[in-house]
């Protein structure tokens, strides 16, 4: 009889311990479920907080930018600090990334001072007069900004195809509205019209 009593016993610990084990398992299933509801948000909340921070970044910057003491220089100044900015070469190659096209892009007074500062429009190198693009617009812009103000310019054509494609006289009408050349140098390469 002890036998069956032990096993009676045994039963109902292990019922006892299924059920326990039972709630615990639905607990732990809830957490779990819990955990990927608060996963599943959090990218949400991330991104808004993301654009949070770059609103609150960018009211920063321009606060700063406002008080900033480059705004209380003397345009005479800036008309200084923008010619040392300037390369040393004799003839300055227009990109968007350096002086002085570069200085147009910050604000709006920096753009005024550097299209106002003859000296770093008064020269110019150009290479390409096939690029249709970006390249013919720098040097376009760059033509505008010089105003009727003395111009240096060297033209050359590196390839003779483009010597053919483009020869001087069309060159010449190209910057017809810049009749105000100190110096004008005109080179090609011919080695291509031997071969």
């Amino acid at each position: 009889m002890s036998s069956v009593v032990d096993s009676t016993c045994e039963i109902r610990e292990a019922q006892l311990a299924l059920q326990r084990d039972g709630e615990e398992l639905e607990h732990v299933e809830f957490t779990i479920n819990s955990l990927y509801a608060e996963i599943e948000v959090i990218p949400k909340g991330n991104c808004l907080l993301q654009e949070k921070r770059h609103a609150v970044q960018s009211r920063i910057f321009t606060n700063s930018a406002r008080i900033s003491p480059v705004r209380s220089l003397p345009t005479e100044i800036l008309q200084r600090i923008f010619k040392v900015c300037l390369p040393d070469d004799r003839y300055v190659t227009p990109d968007i990334r350096s002086v002085p096209l570069l200085l147009c892009q910050i604000c709006r007074r920096w753009r005024e001072v550097a299209e106002a500062s003859s000296e770093l429009w008064s020269s110019i190198a150009v290479y390409d007069l096939s690029d249709k693009g970006s390249y013919t617009a720098m040097v376009t812009r760059w033509l505008v900004a010089s105003h009727h103000r003395p111009l240096a310019v060297s033209l050359s054509c590196r390839d003779a195809i483009i010597f053919h494609e483009f020869p001087l006289a069309p060159v010449l009408r190209w910057w017809s509205h810049t009749q105000h050349f100190i110096t004008f140098v005109y080179t090609a390469t011919i080695s291509g019209l031997l071969d």
